[in-house]
């Protein structure tokens, strides 16, 4: 939905938490851990998700990550070169 509405050339800012892999690793085990100790049953599916990927089904370009602790921040931009739907 985020791509849908957004303009060509927009920005798209995500902070959720650090995923499985991220900061090399270390923190790999607290992110198994959480989805047991939170009962958080789909917080592993998304810990295992590509979101470069994901956007870039979408046309958002991945810009920037950024690590603070157990967050993760993810610059994207839409592609300028869509034409919109209805355009």
């Amino acid at each position: 939905e985020m791509a849908r509405v957004l303009r060509p050339g927009g920005t798209v800012v995500l902070a959720d938490s650090v995923q499985l892999g991220d900061n090399g690793g270390l923190l790999d085990a607290l992110v198994r851990f959480f989805p047991e100790a939170y009962h958080e049953p789909y917080y592993l599916n998304y810990a295992k998700v590509d979101l470069v990927r994901l956007f870039a089904e979408e046309g958002l370009c991945h810009v920037d990550t950024t690590h603070a602790f157990l967050t993760k921040g993810m610059t994207f931009v839409k592609r300028g070169d869509q034409l919109e739907e209805g355009a």
